[in-house]
């Protein structure tokens, strides 16, 4: 207990240096202050940094912080937009190591004969987080795969982190009555143990393989089980080129882009609506485009994962904004927070039902959230994860391609999967998909005033 104390003092002196006195202030954190730094708590009160600032400070901090403000910067009812922005844009990652420290962390953590059966490693870095650097290599048997391996004293930073965060969540959780804070801070013990043990990302690599067993145009590199540990993860690299180094123009491909984005958009409807497990952060430098038109998939070391109800009332959310029945997309949102047996107080405020308009599906879809955020909706944690994702997606496709539209190519993949996922005709009305997606839901139960009608006009 008197070490989570100390690190608490360290964690609020920091943050309150750094400019961050009112938000401490506002989550009533300023009594963890070290006595002559609380002394003069009404200056540091005042002031305030930008979301920049504030990057920097959860950089110093450790990666457990890092990965918590990529959490809550999607909820603007917890942070403001300014910083959203910011954290959704950060690009923490460890210092780059040098070969020497890569390979001795690598034969530390899976042994001299298995590192014996690696040919060459890159010198230079192909991707790193907060906690864990990859780089490409070749195999004495020829063949190509991408190492990722942890960096075990950040992988301590983060468990340290952990432990302080819980330390908050109390003061934290009371400044939020209405809100699922708990649902948070399971996301993020999650994600920090995918970050600290990569044997679990694996098994998550072979999940989203499986979803792809019969889809020809979708391939997610293997995993080589006899080199992947807690500490290590290895995994098959094809020589394509990406679709960053395609859309910039450095490398040339007769791949059709529309067929292109036809199939990725199919995939990540199947992620969300049917497989659960779905890449949180898609990037076009981890999709590679091989010979016909096959989408090869790297680097998948960031999932999502949506509970089974969750998968269908994320599909109908979509797929109503999409056909631009916005009420309907609330009643799916309403159906799900009556569902989880929360109070009519939670929402007094009621949610505001956007206008049906023409705009990038990301747009509506965060429009919508942040309604039932600000209202006191309940909304699972999954569905905005998956929220997450689309606007990651959706990003990609504009720098692929400015021409295509993800609207339309995101409307067609769920018209192809309705009664996979709905158990209803492919020519089914979003009435009809709506209903099945809440289908599983308890009736909300009507009490004075009958809020749920207020709350949102009959479709």
């Amino acid at each position: 207990m008197h070490h989570h104390k100390g690190q608490l003092r360290r964690i609020a002196s920091h943050a309150v240096h750094s400019g961050f006195g009112s938000l401490l202030h506002d989550f009533n954190l300023l009594h963890h202050l070290p006595y002559r730094v609380f002394r003069r708590r009404d200056a540091f009160a005042r002031a305030s940094a930008d979301g920049r600032a504030l990057c920097r400070t959860l950089e110093e901090l450790g990666p457990g912080f890092v990965e918590a403000g990529k959490i809550i910067a999607s909820r603007s009812d917890i942070i403001p937009r300014p910083f959203q922005n910011a954290l959704l844009n950060s690009h923490a990652a460890l210092p780059v190591m040098d070969v020497t420290k890569f390979t001795k962390l690598l034969r530390r953590a899976i042994g001299r004969s298995a590192i014996n059966e690696i040919g060459s490693i890159e010198p230079r870095p192909y991707r790193s987080n907060a906690v864990s650097e990859t780089r490409k290599a070749i195999l004495k048997n020829g063949k190509r795969t991408l190492i990722t391996v942890n960096d075990p004293k950040a992988v301590y930073r983060l468990g340290r982190n952990l432990e302080s965060i819980r330390e908050l969540a109390p003061a934290i959780r009371t400044r939020f009555a209405g809100i699922i804070f708990e649902n948070i801070l399971e996301e993020f013990e999650r994600r920090a143990g995918l970050l600290s043990d990569l044997s679990v990302v694996a098994a998550r690599v072979e999940m989203l393989d499986a979803h792809f067993e019969h889809h020809q145009k979708i391939t997610i590199p293997e995993v080589l089980w006899e080199y992947t540990s807690r500490d290590v993860l290895v995994q098959r690299w094809h020589n394509y080129p990406n679709m960053r180094e395609i859309a910039s123009g450095h490398k040339k491909t007769g791949a059709a882009r529309t067929y292109i984005n036809r199939y990725m958009a199919e995939a990540f409807i199947y992620q969300y609506g049917v497989g659960g497990v779905f890449i949180l952060r898609p990037l076009l430098s981890d999709m590679q485009i091989g010979a016909g038109n096959t989408v090869i998939i790297n680097h998948v070391l960031a999932t999502g994962y949506l509970e089974p109800e969750e998968r269908k009332q994320f599909v109908a959310i979509l797929y109503a904004l999409l056909e631009g029945e916005c009420e309907s997309a609330a009643k799916v949102l309403l159906a799900s927070h009556y569902a989880a047996g929360r109070s009519h107080s939670y929402f007094a405020s009621g949610i505001q039902v956007p206008e049906p308009k023409k705009a990038p599906i990301s747009e509506l879809l965060w429009e919508l959230l942040e309604q039932a955020w600000h209202g006191n909706l309940h909304v699972a944690l999954g569905i905005s994860m998956a929220a997450e994702s689309v606007l990651y997606l959706e990003h990609a496709f504009s720098r692929f391609d400015s021409e295509a539209s993800l609207n339309d190519n995101l409307r067609l993949a769920i018209k192809k999967y309705i009664p996979e996922m709905f158990g209803v005709k492919k020519t089914a009305s979003v009435k009809e998909i709506v209903v099945s997606a809440i289908s599983g839901s308890d009736p909300p139960i009507r009490r004075g005033g009958d809020a749920y009608t207020k709350s949102v006009a009959a479709a």
